[in-house]
């Protein structure tokens, strides 16, 4: 029977089985057969159509909406073809067989003959189709082309290597890679490609130059150099020689060292007789895999192996499970080590003592090593990536932190390099990069999207195949996706419109537990490697799950449980605070937090005392709730100068909002409506507009908008500014710099800033851009410790520059936002609770059922 046919490269368009095309009466109904070809099995649930599709509706209303398209689609069924939708309860998809795309036909090119699918790529997938009132499938559209594209790019690529190693035609080769180029101008391996031909047809400086215009390209462009490989091209002779991992050397003896033994070397004389075997357990083990659909494992018995206050562990599990390795900034104050512990119970033993910043460890396959992230903030050195020997070796620098930016490490499965995030450029998303263990030479390997906050926390799967990573829309805006290591290619697992915190593999490698507050709480979730499932809980309600990791070789598990809550505080003399006077405080469980005070000293703060988080009043002695907003995160509240407004923003599905409400709550006016990422809001003197940071362009800039929504918002910066404050006067703006530390200070004039920015207070540190203020004439500021775990809010006056600690400005830990009143005192978000470190048994990890 022939098949219906869905075009989905360059434009969209749907034809039956005789070739007649379909034109449905509302494009949600294409949009829906576009959404369902590409999925894992062609099928999805209803709640998540309904949710991608009518987002802004009642959920009711969305589910009627999508029988109506359903129904639409299976209208369109001539007499005697196969139906396009079948549904099975809760499931709707399409069956097999019955649809083909092109996306498919290029898919088994790419397989068949990469070079040859140039010609079935027509162009961007759903290329200008978008849809009213679903930003959500826009976003996944622009995910699903640029996954498309990359896989296009890295799979011809991959032959064009391949042939010109086989001695295929250099001339072909090279012009199947210039018209790569075309597509991708910064493909570094297309590059190679090119080069690698020129070589061999003897014009060895027009590779000089080829290169040479790389290397201005990308300084103009990206501000970065290649990479080593495309470098290393003009001294290659055949196939580079294989880099031998990095060799550590343990250091004297110790009382703790019997407990780390690293591996018995005899087990690697061992390697060349077990090869074979262990490559047919392999080959037969993948099979079973393939046909076997994985259940979650269960958590056995929790236990605690350590809490602390205000701190996090960052653990990470040795590969056969029996010790963790973590970060410590209070087992010695004032000093961030990494410390190992039994996961039987023995007390921890310090591995590091530098005075720096040692965070992010990570052993190595062979359980002989840990790597980790060390900055020197006192010294203002940029990041390091260290190794060190375990249990006394010395400690060896890899290389720098990508772009300067700490981030979690993660082996790769034969010891020879790291994958960790970073920056490419200044102010580009970050990006995934491979480090060499022996010369640490840093790759990218992954390219989020433009606008797109970027890419960290990679973890390597047992067998080495995948890197499963998040890539951050915003920070309440997280998918889980995974990149196959031998192409490149990368796809999504889960496309989240939440928070997540921690990341780890299933021990089988049949999938991956994260941690997400997709249902409110942050629990620990579990997702098949597959995709097309949603995602399944496995532990909840608690404590607040974050970061994860899991063994290589036992099924065993560590996280983070954070048990966490806040309150609002009044700053006294010293150290000293109380509650607000009159304010009754939340019930345990609950927090308040982002106070702000009115002139005539009203508080408004968010709060989830309802359950939800919410925008409230406090004023006279009375505590009413401002907002009743469903599925929203509230944030930045802020007073109009006359007091009689607020402006606040909501996310929700990972999108924000700038809202207004009135001081007795009311009707609330949106401002904007979904941009990627807004916040810190500030009203103009005169209550005319407000001033709000905001990366709706791509990148964060400062805006303008009329506070009575009669005009469309305008950028009055260029890029980089991401929180906004006003000078007493109104004439001067004061920003914080996204990813820069500092608050910098620039004239403004009729809505502009007018001259370059100054730095007018170089000790705030880049986490800490809401912990700032400027008001009656103040700077307020919070000034962090050397090592990032405490800090003090300061006050400085801007006429006369005097600074000092301001009245009961105390510790702050970081994102806890604070406000300053007209009469100068403070009122804190006051944390408290434990970060505890649990550990549990996997039962039945990665079992299948035939």
């Amino acid at each position: 029977m022939a098949a219906w046919r869905l075009s989905l490269l360059g434009q969209c368009q749907l034809r039956t089985p005789s070739g007649e095309p379909v034109n449905f009466a509302t494009r949600k109904a294409l949009a829906l057969l576009a959404y369902l070809s590409l999925q894992q099995n062609r099928r999805a649930s209803r709640e998540r159509l309904a949710a991608l599709f009518w987002p802004e509706g009642d959920p009711e209303q969305a589910r009627l909406n999508l029988r109506k398209a359903l129904s639409m689609i299976r209208a369109a069924k001539p007499a005697g073809e196969a139906p396009l939708i079948a549904t099975e309860g809760e499931l709707v998809g399409i069956p097999e067989g019955v649809l083909t795309t092109d996306v498919d036909e290029l898919d088994r090119r790419l397989a068949q003959s990469p070079a040859d699918a140039l010609s079935t790529y027509a162009g961007p997938l759903l290329q200008d189709f978008s849809i009213r009132g679903a930003p959500d499938f826009d976003d996944w559209v622009l995910l699903q082309a640029q996954a498309l594209h990359q896989r296009v790019v890295e799979r011809v690529v991959q032959a064009l290597d391949e042939a010109l190693a086989g001695g295929a035609s250099p001339e072909a080769a090279g012009e199947t890679a210039q018209r790569l180029l075309a597509l991708d101008p910064l493909n570094e391996r297309a590059h190679r490609v090119v080069m690698r031909a020129q070589i061999r047809q003897g014009r060895r400086a027009a590779a000089v130059q080829h290169l040479r215009g790389l290397e201005d390209r990308l300084r103009r462009e990206l501000g970065v150099e290649p990479d080593a490989a495309t470098r290393n091209v003009l001294n290659e002779r055949e196939s580079p020689a294989a880099i031998a991992p990095v060799a550590l050397e343990p250091g004297g003896r110790s009382s703790d060292e019997d407990a780390f033994r690293a591996p018995s070397r005899r087990r690697a004389r061992l390697w060349a007789w077990l090869a074979p075997a262990i490559v047919l357990a392999s080959v037969a083990a993948w099979a079973a895999w393939t046909w076997r659909p994985a259940d979650p494992p269960e958590l056995g018995e929790l236990r605690s192996l350590a809490s602390v206050r205000f701190d996090y562990f960052q653990p990470d599990l040795s590969p056969k499970g029996d010790f963790v390795a973590f970060s410590s900034r209070r087992r010695v104050p004032g000093n961030a080590d990494i410390y190992i512990q039994s996961v039987a119970g023995a007390a921890p033993v310090r591995i590091t003592t530098d005075p720096a910043v040692d965070e992010n460890p990570a052993w190595s396959p062979d359980g002989a090593a840990i790597a980790f992230t060390r900055v020197e903030m006192a010294k203002g050195s940029p990041c390091r990536v260290i190794v060190v020997g375990i249990p006394r070796g010395r400690e060896r620098a890899v290389g720098l932190c990508p772009g300067g930016v700490p981030s979690r490490l993660a082996w790769s499965a034969d010891g020879r390099s790291f994958y960790l995030g970073g920056r490419a450029g200044v102010g580009r998303p970050r990006s995934l990069f491979r480090m060499d263990v022996a010369t640490g030479e840093a790759i990218r390997v992954t390219t989020p999207p433009e606008g797109y906050w970027g890419d960290d926390e990679p973890v390597v799967s047992p067998d080495g195949r995948h890197v499963a990573f998040m890539r951050r829309v915003t920070w309440t805006s997280v998918g889980v996706f995974v990149l196959r290591t031998d192409n490149g290619e990368v796809r999504p697992l889960s496309e989240e419109r939440a928070r997540l915190w921690g990341l780890a593999w299933a021990p089988d490698g049949r999938g991956v537990f994260f941690s997400s507050n997709r249902r409110g709480d942050t629990g620990l979730w579990w997702l098949p490697l597959k995709g097309g499932e949603e995602p399944r809980r496995l532990a909840g309600g608690f404590q607040d799950v974050h970061a994860v990791s899991t063994a290589r070789r036992a099924n065993s598990l560590v996280f983070e449980a954070l048990y966490n809550l806040s309150d609002l505080r009044v700053g006294r003399s010293g150290a000293d605070r109380t509650g607000v006077p009159g304010l009754p405080p939340p019930q345990p469980g609950k927090s308040d937090w982002f106070p702000a005070v009115a002139p005539d000293g009203a508080l408004a703060f968010v709060s989830d005392r309802s359950g939800s988080e919410q925008l409230w009043r406090f004023a006279d002695g009375a505590l009413d709730r401002l907002t009743d907003l469903p599925g929203i995160t509230s944030q930045n509240p802020r007073w109009s100068p006359d007091g009689r407004q607020i402006a606040f923003v909501a996310v929700r599905d990972g999108r924000s909002s700038l809202y207004v409400v009135g001081r007795d709550g009311g009707p609330i006016r949106v401002l904007s409506s979904g941009a990627v990422e807004e916040g810190s809001p500030v009203w103009s003197a005169d209550g005319r507009h407000i001033y709000f940071a905001s990366r709706r362009s791509g990148a964060w800039r400062i805006w303008r908008t009329a506070a009575d929504g009669t005009t469309p918002a305008e950028p009055v910066t260029g890029d980089g500014p991401r929180a906004v404050r006003l000078g007493p006067d109104g004439r001067s703006l004061f920003v914080v710099i996204d990813g820069r530390a500092g608050i910098w200070m620039a004239d403004f004039a009729q809505g502009r800033v007018a001259g370059s920015w100054n730095l007018v207070e170089p000790t705030l540190a880049s986490d800490d851009w809401m912990n700032w203020d400027v008001v009656g004439g103040a700077l307020y500021y919070n000034r962090r410790s050397t090592d990032g775990s405490s800090g003090e809010v300061r006050r400085r006056d801007l006429a006369s520059g005097e600074d000092g600690p301001a009245p009961g400005g105390g510790d702050v830990p970081m994102l806890a936002s604070f406000a300053a009143t007209p009469d100068g005192r403070l009122i804190l978000t006051y944390r408290s609770g434990e970060m505890h470190l649990m550990s549990a048994d996997l039962r039945g990890a990665g079992r299948g059922r035939r």
